[in-house]
């Protein structure tokens, strides 16, 4: 039938729902009715093991067309996915109707429901209801456990740029080139380019800025926006949420901001403002350095053509200054 019991695609909770529902769906030969509404509960298990295991939610009472479609939205939104081709979107497309046909044909002929006669439904429906349902299952999980291994290997990617490899010239773009990372989602995007941006400004390695960051400041290099929000936050906020920048970093992160369109640049400052307010200063946030970025700032919230962004940059300089000024907490 398929293979529910793939280690890289579900916790073993998950799997042991699928395997059951199929081993219920091979022993229902002859009986019309159940054969429909198995096929259907196994379907619908499925989904819900791909959308928990994706990072998607769905409601107690969710009707199984939706389910299909959240999980075809899913894969759409997955390099790994649907692997940029319009015709498998098609295919699968196509593959979610049948699903989504098999959950309606469940109301009328299938278990599940209280029913006065017995249906009269041609046991050949109800082997394609079974076949539609085999096909979709053995295509989702499949899919989705080539989404989970890429992730896998994005993640040591995202690992290994954020200080776990030694890197040498010309190295760091070329992992982002290897990794592709124009076609990874925004949030692959930019948890690349935190990890760049903190590479440079936490771990302090040249390289880091020198191959991507400076580049980027300077419009030599393009790279994807989210992967840009990322650097800029990297290069002001610290792993653990604190304000750390210097002198260099607040001119690049400005720099790179601004070679932005207009809406990625709002968005980026309102997120830095956001974070900021919930944070507090770094010890390695030099006292220059603060005065610098304050200057900076200020100097964007009275010139930048955005409202927002002009409120945003005064919020964070704000937060810097409030910060320096406060009186230090008492020794215990």
């Amino acid at each position: 039938m398929f293979d529910p019991d793939d280690p890289s695609a579900f916790p073993a909770p998950a799997r042991q729902a699928i395997r059951k529902s199929a081993s219920r769906l091979e022993v229902l030969d002859g009986d019309v009715e159940g054969t429909v509404g198995m096929a259907k509960e196994m379907a619908e298990t499925v989904a819900k093991a791909i959308v928990d295991a994706l990072g998607g939610t769905y409601g107690s009472n969710v009707e199984m067309p939706k389910l299909a479609r959240q999980v075809l939205d899913l894969f759409e939104t997955e390099p790994a996915g649907l692997q940029g081709r319009t015709s498998l979107g098609r295919l699968g497309g196509g593959l979610t109707s049948t699903v989504v046909g098999l959950a309606e044909l469940r109301n009328t002929d299938g278990t599940g429901h209280g029913r006065a006669s017995p249906s009269d439904l041609d046991p050949a429906h109800a082997a394609l209801a079974r076949d539609a349902a085999i096909a979709w299952c053995r295509w989702a999980i499949a899919t989705t456990a080539r989404i989970l291994r890429q992730r896998e290997k994005l993640d040591q990617a995202v690992n290994e740029l954020a200080g776990e490899r030694v890197f040498y010239r010309n190295e760091f773009p070329e992992m982002l080139d290897r990794v592709g990372l124009q076609q990874l989602n925004e949030r692959y995007q930019r948890k690349f380019g935190l990890a760049a941006g903190r590479r440079w400004n936490v771990g302090g390695t040249f390289l880091a800025d020198e191959d991507v960051i400076q580049p980027m400041a300077a419009g030599t290099v393009e790279y994807p926006a989210a992967f840009a929000a990322g650097v800029i936050e990297g290069l002001l906020l610290d792993g653990d949420g604190f304000i750390r920048t210097s002198t260099r970093n607040v001119d690049s992160l400005i720099a790179i901001a601004g070679r932005l369109g207009p809406e990625w640049r709002e968005r980026v400052f309102a997120d830095l403002a956001d974070r900021s307010q919930d944070a507090g200063l770094s010890f390695a946030f030099e006292e220059d350095s603060q005065d610098y970025a304050i200057g900076r700032l200020r100097e964007l919230a009275r010139s930048d053509e955005s409202p927002r962004v002009r409120d945003a940059a005064a919020q964070i300089a704000d937060r810097i200054e409030g910060l320096r000024s406060a009186p230090s907490p008492p020794d215990e």
